[in-house]
């Protein structure tokens, strides 16, 4: 039967497509394990997660080109790394944006499915190669047959239900870790563009999207047919993480999450008499037109502790410090919109003028606080005489 398999083997579009892919992970892999300049600590997972999945996609290629045909004894070798990518995605995040993160016998823990996929690995190794032969030509005569009805391994099914819920896992704990490191920017900084981790979380839903796909691929029976798409989507997603990782600076980090101000001694009458500090430093001073304010530079400037600050404007003002700072830039940038003194100016120069780094945030805000943009609120209102 395996002499007379008419499956040619050889390489299409897609699967040069993927192979571009594989060969960016490995080259951005090695960049970002000897990148000792910043958030080496960091990069040293996402090399790894990149060269998981890199390792990965080698096994779809294999697939499609037919190429398993002549390498069996490769069959089932790149399994555990399918266990790996939430694992290390999780601990670059990690890594990223706290401080203390470091690696620990505890969290060996989140590789307990990689030991037990390595062990049905090596079961699957020690098969001897004609066995392997023949399930694979059984599996190519069924991708070649154009009439082969829907059916559900149920073996398979449960083996990839246990990996994908496994990824999804572990991309809602990044979400978390991300949304978290996200609210204490708020709470220290007036200006967040350079602090932003967006691109990570458009890597969530790339990441979410890629395993996805292939685990719907393989509940309805189309794994070998379609799978080819997964590396070309991949290719271009290899690019961009290890490009914006390597871009990506080092952050500011916080201290190990507590309950906020549980041990605070700060009274009531101190509160209330740091509160009218602060708010005068702000009317006369006009501080927040700083771009580079935070709550640490706001705490020297009064000389309190930078946590009485916080507590402070959370507790006597409602508001995180991003949204204390830029409610005041949007009111003075208000007066200079409908200034006749300040006519002269474009938006951009004002938003500047206000403490804002660039347009877009300072679109965005004036939005948020005003329902309108900066040229539709100016619009709006009559022209002064």
């Amino acid at each position: 039967m395996n002499s007379e398999l008419t499956l040619q083997h050889g390489f299409d579009v897609y699967s040069i497509i993927g192979i571009i892919g594989i060969v960016q992970g490995f080259f951005f892999s090695v960049v970002l394990l000897t990148n000792i300049r910043h958030n080496h600590r960091a990069n040293i997972y996402l090399g790894l997660c990149l060269l998981s999945i890199s390792i990965g996609l080698i096994d779809i290629i294999l697939i499609h080109t037919g190429y398993y045909l002549e390498y069996p004894w490769f069959l089932g070798v790149t399994n555990p790394v399918d266990t790996l990518y939430g694992p290390l995605f999780y601990f670059y995040v990690c890594a990223l944006t706290s401080a203390d993160f470091s690696w620990s016998k505890k969290k060996l823990l989140h590789l307990i499915p990689t030991a037990l996929m390595t062990l049905l690995t090596v079961l699957i190794v020690l098969v001897p190669i004609e066995e392997k032969y023949k399930a694979l030509t059984d599996f190519y005569e069924k991708r070649l047959a154009t009439n082969t009805a829907f059916e559900i391994d149920w073996g398979d099914l449960i083996f990839d239900s246990l990996i994908y819920f496994q990824c999804l896992t572990y991309l809602i704990l990044v979400f978390k870790r991300i949304a978290r490191y996200e609210a204490e920017i708020l709470e220290n900084f007036s200006s967040t563009d350079r602090l932003s981790l967006r691109w990570l979380k458009l890597c969530l839903g790339v990441l979410l999207s890629l395993w996805t796909i292939w685990f719907l691929l393989g509940v309805f029976d189309q794994y070998d047919r379609y799978v080819i798409y997964l590396p070309v989507i991949a290719s271009p997603f290899i690019y961009g993480m290890g490009y914006y990782g390597l871009k990506q600076p080092e952050l500011f980090h916080f201290p190990s999450e507590k309950k906020k101000y549980e041990s605070s001694s700060l009274t009531s009458d101190q509160s209330q008499n740091y509160l009218n500090r602060i708010l005068e430093l702000m009317e006369n001073e006009k501080l927040y037109c700083d771009p580079e304010l935070s709550l640490n530079t706001l705490a020297e400037k009064i000389s309190i502790p930078d946590r009485y600050v916080s507590q402070i404007i959370n507790e006597q003002r409602n508001q995180n410090f991003f949204d204390f700072i830029n409610n005041y830039r949007i009111n003075e940038a208000k007066k200079l919109l409908i200034s006749d003194a300040h006519q002269h100016l474009t938006i951009l120069a004002i938003a500047f003028d206000c403490g804002f780094n660039s347009k877009s945030a300072f679109n965005a805000a004036f939005k948020k606080y005003t329902g309108l943009t900066p040229s539709a609120y100016k619009k709006s209102l009559p022209q002064a005489s």
